[in-house]
């Protein structure tokens, strides 16, 4: 079974990847993602006389910065997850996603690039309200997924 575990670094993101590993069955490939902005082309915003509003170096240093946020959380999930919950047989690859697309659509695009058999998605847990304005990534990639998802609310304090 091949499964595409998104990430951001959260802890939602990381309990969802934990609830997910404990109900898999072995010999699973696990591809572990995480969407960052593409870079930025400065011509596509250049307008008349003005010319681009960022240069080619702030494009290429603010992509580096998100190349790097990116590899620290999903390195930061690798690490958070238990040696334990992988078993015999599993495989666990990390890929980030430069994507120009909303996250939620480029996890939908990486799940058909791929041809995973099932999605699995951290919800943050935000409230009717902020889904309505903010929108929900895990609602649209239910929606528009081409294999089930698996959307791991938060756990319930202990308080």
């Amino acid at each position: 079974m091949k499964v595409l575990i998104t990430t951001d670094g959260s802890d939602a993101a990381i309990d969802g990847a934990h609830r997910a590993l404990e109900l898999l069955q072995p010999g699973i490939e696990v591809t572990l993602a995480m969407v960052i902005p593409e870079r930025e082309d400065p011509m596509m915003t250049a307008s008349g006389f003005a010319g681009p509003l960022v240069t080619e170096e702030e494009a290429t240093a603010d992509f580096a910065e998100s190349v790097e946020g990116g590899r620290a959380a999903l390195q930061h999930t690798v690490d958070a997850l238990n040696d334990s919950e992988l078993t015999e047989g599993d495989t666990l690859e990390t890929r980030l996603i430069p994507s120009g697309e909303d996250a939620a659509s480029a996890i939908v695009t990486e799940a058909e690039r791929t041809g995973v058999d099932l999605i699995v998605i951290g919800s943050s847990g935000k409230g009717a309200w902020r889904r309505l304005f903010g929108g929900s990534v895990s609602e649209k990639v239910a929606r528009e997924a081409p294999c089930p998802v698996l959307i791991a609310p938060p756990r319930a304090s202990d308080d």
